[in-house]
């Protein structure tokens, strides 16, 4: 957003208004030629680092940037524009690796390695700073490599491990079915067969078939042990490989971690001096920005101070007023105004906004929108449907200044407008009114609950200027006309203000203009 500002000129003392986005400028009384940065150096840098510590590194940028197009050689808007675009709210956040997990190195990298080649005198201090970068993003490199394969093997061991529970559910299950036969044909066909070969003179086949049994469910056992023991040796060999990987990866953190905070020890005994390279080198009178030839000479501007007419200077940077002394730049006339209003609107910033209303206002004195504008400002509103009954009271301050820029609103309207106008300031009086009713019900309600305690406790008051119970029932009476009061105005309120919201609209279409401002 941009900020307008007014100094006094350091070697005439006269009056310069600017906006901060003319960065250079004149002085029309004494040809002495300035820049923003000039004046607001410190401001700048102070605001990059409240933005910084937010978190907001896009305007960040835009302060250090600022400073550098000045001076490309100031170090402290250097290191501040490397933070910005490494995403590091202070420099004291290089001090650990952690903080630099969600840095963007890459951009930092090359933003340090642009501050080297604008500053070779500290050549040493951003080669460092580049040496932590490097450091960080091999060390974020390898933990999330390692961090990968982990997560990679992990699943493989887990899948692996399932492998061996299924042989050992195969185990389960073959065996229980084995069981179950071996039982059955012990208890049903193993009598029948042993008695038909002992009838022929065979038993000793009986104790082969035993032996037999016997053997085939040892063979079997050991099958599934072989299997199962298989693969548990292969999960053991694979995962102490896996342990030795990550051993080394954890051995190469560890080197990287050392060798970071050997570097920062080093960056911080030889952190240069930021006041060395606050002033920018001399600046070439040629090098000047040249004036825009889009800009309209015949543009009126009407001085806000004493009402002369002001005139572009030659190089169509600033428009002077000789009658007062006051100067006011160019880009405070030109461009969109509704927009920078918006953005100071949305910062709440309505002193900003109002100030781009009267320079409005200088330009066109009867212009709709900014004397609506600077009565909804003076009411502390962005719009009309802000404009609400509140039994608040203004302060008188506030109050009298709201009455000035109706009554100004209303005189200085165009003819057309000047109904819409007057219903306007009817509202509006109907708030001041509306605030004096409701502190009238106040004031009664305490006068009568100092009644009602004096009844409880059976005591009279002795000073004339309390309240007394004889006079309860005028009290009442009064409380009651100022409720319906009260009342009457809240529904003219209403009724008036859907009317002016609707004449609004009118007005608008009426007249065939854009809505450039949405009340």
């Amino acid at each position: 957003m941009a900020l307008l500002k007014s100094y006094s000129c350091v070697k005439c003392g006269g009056v310069l208004n600017f906006d901060e986005g003319q960065e250079v400028f004149g002085c029309p009384f004494c040809g002495g030629e300035f820049a923003f940065t000039d004046f607001h150096r410190g401001d700048l840098i102070k605001q990059g680092k409240m933005a910084l510590n937010r978190g907001n590194y896009l305007t960040a940028k835009d302060k250090y940037q600022a400073i550098l197009r000045r001076n490309p050689r100031d170090f402290e808007a250097l290191l501040g524009l490397i933070l910005a675009e490494c995403h590091l709210p202070s420099v004291g956040r290089v001090c650990r690796l952690e903080y630099l997990e969600n840095a963007r190195l890459k951009e930092a990298i090359q933003a340090t390695k642009n501050a080297k080649e604008a500053l070779p005198e500290e050549t040493e201090y951003f080669d460092l700073i580049i040496r932590l970068f490097e450091l960080a993003d091999e060390y974020n490199r390898t933990r999330d490599d390692a961090d990968e394969v982990t997560k990679a093997q992990n699943k493989h061991f887990r899948n692996m491990g399932y492998d061996i529970v299924t042989i050992e559910e195969k185990e389960k299950a073959f065996f229980d079915g084995y069981k179950t036969g071996l039982l059955y044909i012990s208890l049903k066909i193993l009598p029948f067969v042993a008695l038909l070969l002992i009838a022929f003179g065979l038993a000793w086949v009986n104790i082969l078939i035993i032996a037999g049994i016997i053997l085939l469910s040892i063979g079997l056992k050991q099958y599934y042990v072989i299997r199962k023991k298989r693969a548990e040796k292969r999960l053991n060999r694979e995962m102490a490989a896996q342990s030795f990987k990550d051993n080394s990866d954890i051995v190469k953190m560890k080197n990287i971690r050392e060798e970071y905070m050997n570097t920062y020890y080093k960056l911080k005994k030889i952190v240069p001096d930021p006041k060395a390279y606050e002033k920018p080198a001399p600046a070439v009178k040629n090098d000047a920005p040249e004036a825009d030839p889009f800009i309209d000479i015949e543009k009126t501007v009407i001085c806000n101070k004493c009402g002369g007419l002001l005139t572009l200077d030659k190089e169509k940077r600033l428009y002077e007023c000789r009658s007062c002394g006051v100067a006011y730049g160019t880009s405070l006339f030109f461009g969109d105004p509704y927009e920078k209003i918006a953005n100071a609107l949305k910062d709440n910033d309505f002193a900003e906004a109002d100030q781009r209303f009267s320079y409005m206002l200088m330009q066109d004195p009867h212009n709709f929108d900014a004397l609506l504008g600077r009565v909804l400002l003076g009411g502390r509103w962005k719009k009309m449907g802000d404009i609400v009954l509140t039994e608040q009271a203004f302060t008188d301050v506030r109050m009298n200044n709201l009455k000035d820029r109706i009554a100004d609103a209303v005189a200085h309207s165009a003819e057309e407008d000047r109904p819409f106008m007057e219903n306007v300031s009817r509202l509006i009086s109907l708030i001041f009114d509306y605030q004096k009713t409701s502190h009238a019900v106040d004031t009664f309600n305490e006068e009568l609950e100092k009644i009602s305690r004096l009844k409880k406790s059976g005591q009279n008051s002795k000073d004339v200027n309390d309240a007394r119970p004889e006079n309860e029932p005028d009290y009442i009476l009064w409380r009651r006309e100022e409720l319906l009061r009260k009342t009457k105005i809240k529904t003219e309120f209403d009724e008036l203000k859907d009317k002016i919201l609707r004449e609004y609209k009118e007005l608008r279409s009426s007249s065939g203009e854009d809505k450039k401002w949405q009340y």
